[in-house]
Order: structure tokens, then sequence, then C-alpha cells
């Protein structure tokens, strides 16, 4: 697995990436991401695991598991490649937390390239090598990604089709 590069402090100087359970299971998340893998990425998530998209003004309600499982189903099919970088990672061992700065680039099999910025907070179990609750804040990106298929005018109301037509 590539090591994440980026920063660990607010100076900007690279820093040694510690080795913590918390890191390894933040890195196999975004690897898992990268590969499309989702039965990986249910196995780094706790079984009560939730996660939030933000800003709250986007409206998307709390996911669990099922949820988010169906999610990932419902929005890998569109990609032909996809790839998220970790750009910065920092990391609060005390009280079991990651924040990641990321950025993703992605081909849609419909012609279009995907581009967006994240930030993924994460909270682990004790171990460290199980994310509890995760919430993302999204950039604009997949707002300006209009023709997804051809039908829809957003990624919004892509991925609000593909979640109704998934548990109906």
């Amino acid at each position: 697995m590539q090591q994440p590069h980026g920063t660990d402090n607010d100076d900007g100087k690279p820093q040694t990436w510690r080795q913590t359970a918390q890191r390894r299971t933040a890195a196999a998340f975004v690897q898992a991401f990268n590969e499309g893998d989702i039965p990986g990425m249910m196995s780094l998530r706790a079984s009560d695991c939730v996660q939030q998209i933000l800003p709250e003004p986007l409206g998307h309600p709390p996911q669990d598991n099922q949820t988010f499982r169906t999610r990932m189903e419902s929005s890998m099919v569109f990609f032909a490649k996809y790839e998220t970088c970790i750009n910065s990672m920092i990391e609060d061992a005390a009280n079991r937390r990651i924040w990641m700065h990321l950025s993703a680039r992605g081909d849609l099999k419909a012609g279009t390239e995907y581009r967006n910025e994240y930030v993924w907070m994460l909270r682990f179990d004790e171990s460290g090598e199980k994310i509890e609750r995760v919430d993302e804040f999204v950039g604009s990106g997949p707002q300006r990604n209009v023709g997804i298929t051809g039908k829809e005018k957003s990624w919004s109301e892509l991925l609000s089709r593909t979640m109704s037509e998934w548990t109906a």
C-alpha cells in the first residue's frame, strides 16, 4: 500500500508518518475506496458506524452501514477509474480521531471527469482498527459534474435516483 503524503502539523513541513493502528485503518479505508472494494470498506467500519455528509444544509441524513453500502454500490458503477489522494492527515490519538484532507479524481463511464475535495473526520474504537463515525465534508465538485449519465442535472440528482432504485 502506498504511504500517504502530506503534513501533520500547522507549519506545513512534512512529518514522518507514525504507523498507529488508526493511521493504518484510515489509509486502508482510502485504499479500499481507490480499489472500489466495498467489502474492504465495510470491514473497517464498526457494526454501528454512522457516516454524516456535511455541511448540514445539503440535507443528507446520517448513514448507517447498510445505507453507506448502498450509496457505494450505486455510485461506484458510474466510474471507469477513481482515485482519492490523502493531502494531509492529523491525528489526535488520545481522543481516537483522525482528520484527513483528500482530493479525488475519476473518469466517469459517461466520458466526463470527476474532481472533488473532501475532509473526513474519523473516530475510532479503542483498538484503532474500526471506524465508529465518519463526518465527511464534501466540496462543490460533484455539482459541477453535470451530465454524468446525460439525464441528471447534478451529482445529487444522480445519487437520489440511483439510491431510490437500489432501495426499491
